[in-house]
């Protein structure tokens, strides 16, 4: 199927936030990284992890953080 422009990129966002919540909730190994005592990640490690499986980046991280109301996420 040939899906407009913005309902691709939406999908996507969609779709790299499932795979975020994977990675936070159960499997950080997945992408090499470890959570703390707190199970919080390092902003820089997750999106480095991610980066090597799918294109990622700060600003779409901040985008899921908004978009899907997390808004539990701590950038320093």
């Amino acid at each position: 199927m040939n899906f407009p422009k913005e309902k691709r990129m939406k999908m996507n966002l969609t779709s790299t936030s499932k795979f975020v919540s994977l990675i936070l909730r159960h499997k950080p190994e997945t992408i090499g990284i470890q959570l703390d005592e707190h199970d919080w990640a390092n902003v820089d490690g997750l999106i480095a992890g991610i980066s090597k499986t799918r294109e990622f980046n700060r600003e779409m991280l901040e985008e899921i953080d908004i978009h899907f109301s997390y808004q539990k996420m701590e950038y320093g």
